[in-house]
């Protein structure tokens, strides 16, 4: 996998995105042919460490997003990866712009991202993202490293609509963890179908 400094923060393989990848090839979590089929998009992919491992996996389709100073280091390892591919490509997306999202041609059944939660400033446009580009049964995964108080605000604004769980440490890899970071699965919040027999119902 190539790494390039000069793109910026993204430009490395950062730990999240190893325990990421490690944990994505948890058998009892993800059987042989969980991913085929699946459309998946990786958000703030960096390097695209983790949507490389899951083009790996089978995934139908994967599109690595990040902004536009980072889409040549992709391709350079989408090539390498998988020369010639049309099923893996790498695309712009700034987080919460309606262009960039449309472009994308959501919806995704699988949303991936490695420690893309350390602005607050981010918060609000992530989190439109990833309702824009999911439906109503999609799976999010998320590698997180909390590095302050503030990181928290992220859960608080998320459980308005989405609900997420922290993946027990039993289930990560033992030599890919850390105490610092956590995984998270998410999903839309379902609405209860209105019950008919309900006296309020007219």
């Amino acid at each position: 996998l190539v790494q390039d400094w000069q793109v910026g923060i993204g430009g490395s393989v950062w730990d999240s995105g190893l325990v990421m990848c490690k944990y994505l090839e948890n058998q009892e979590e993800f059987p042989d042919h969980f991913f085929k089929d699946k459309r998946v998009v990786e958000l703030g992919s960096g390097c695209g460490i983790s949507g490389l491992a899951v083009a790996s996996m089978g995934a139908r389709e994967v599109i690595l997003t990040d902004t536009a100073s980072h889409l040549p280091l992709l391709q350079r390892n989408i090539d390498a990866n998988f020369p010639g591919s049309e099923t893996v490509k790498a695309q712009e997306l700034f987080w919460g712009k309606t262009e960039d999202i449309a472009a994308l041609h959501p919806p995704f059944d699988i949303i991936l991202g490695s420690d893309i939660v350390y602005s607050k400033f981010n918060f609000e446009p992530l989190l439109a993202t990833m309702a824009a580009l999911s439906h109503e049964h999609s799976l999010v995964i998320l590698a997180i490293e909390v590095r302050s108080e503030a990181d928290f605000d992220f859960f608080r604004q998320l459980e308005v609509e989405w609900d997420f769980h922290k993946v027990p440490d039993r289930k990560l890899d033992n030599q890919f963890k850390s105490d610092e970071l956590a995984i998270f699965v998410i999903r839309r919040k379902l609405l209860l179908p209105a019950n008919i027999n309900d006296n309020n119902n007219i």
